[in-house]
């Protein structure tokens, strides 16, 4: 009698629901800096302790450097620009991750996450809609 591996199994009953968890996608902050007269890179965004990041600073071998100028994303080799306000680029990259990990984990739903549904209450008021008759749903 041959017993099935449990890691194959459980390979098995992940992909039969067709569910993909291989990870949790990733948005990570860049932003554009000049080393020399020809020469741009790309560093990461520095970040306190607590997670929150550091106004305008970026790692630049292994040392934090202050830079101004616009932050952007980088997923699935795509940059997407979040503007030049550091709490605005860490707000903008938090609402990303919270679409992807909903979209991720929830493929069939079509309700919208907590930021999107606030927003899209908002943008109804403006329009002279009451809350209670806009849909939620996509």
């Amino acid at each position: 009698m041959l017993i099935p591996n449990a890691k194959e199994s459980r390979k098995v009953s992940i992909y039969a629901r067709g569910l993909k968890l291989h990870g949790n996608p990733t948005f990570t902050l860049y932003k554009p800096v000049q080393l020399s007269a020809s020469k741009w890179r790309y560093p990461k965004a520095a970040f306190h302790s607590n997670g929150k990041i550091k106004p305008h600073y970026v790692i630049v071998g292994g040392e934090e450097e202050k830079h101004e100028g616009d932050y952007f994303l980088a997923h699935d080799g795509k940059w997407i620009p979040v503007g030049d306000d550091p709490l605005e680029a860490q707000r903008k990259r938090a609402e990303y991750l919270t679409r992807a990990n909903s979209k991720r984990l929830h493929p069939e739903s079509t309700v919208l996450p907590f930021a999107a549904r606030q927003r899209e209450g908002k943008s109804i008021r403006l329009r002279g809609l009451r809350r209670e008759s806009a849909p939620i749903c996509l």
